[in-house]
């Protein structure tokens, strides 16, 4: 299982353990998953990448590669690996865990911008 497979089932481990458990061979599911999301990936990244700009040196060029490999591959596990949210369970307790607190933090930046 790659590395985008492994992100998925520990996703779908965290948010949605009660649909994980109706997947048969999670393994399976999760390799074949991951292929996809890797294949997606190699295609996505290039389209994202800016154009080199004149007199660009190595650093600044490698750095724009890396920024648009991890837009691709952020953008993937939203919409690919993460289970959806209507399979996502409540988090039991008082602590929302740092999901939650992300999420707040997200919240709360975007209600600052309003």
């Amino acid at each position: 299982m790659n590395r985008f497979g492994r992100f998925a089932l520990q996703s779908w481990q965290t948010l949605a353990p009660a649909a994980l458990a109706q997947i048969t061979d999670p393994s399976r599911h999760f390799s074949e998953l991951g292929e996809e999301a890797e294949s997606q990936w190699a295609s996505l990244w290039p389209q994202l990448l800016t154009p080199d700009s004149p007199g660009e040196n190595l650093f600044s060029k490698a750095g724009r590669i890396e920024a648009a490999k991890m837009q691709a591959e952020e953008m993937i596990r939203a919409e690919l690996l993460t289970p959806p949210e209507e399979l996502q369970e409540p988090d039991e307790g008082d602590d929302p865990g740092p999901l939650g607190d992300v999420m707040q933090a997200w919240r709360s930046v975007l209600d600052e911008d309003s």
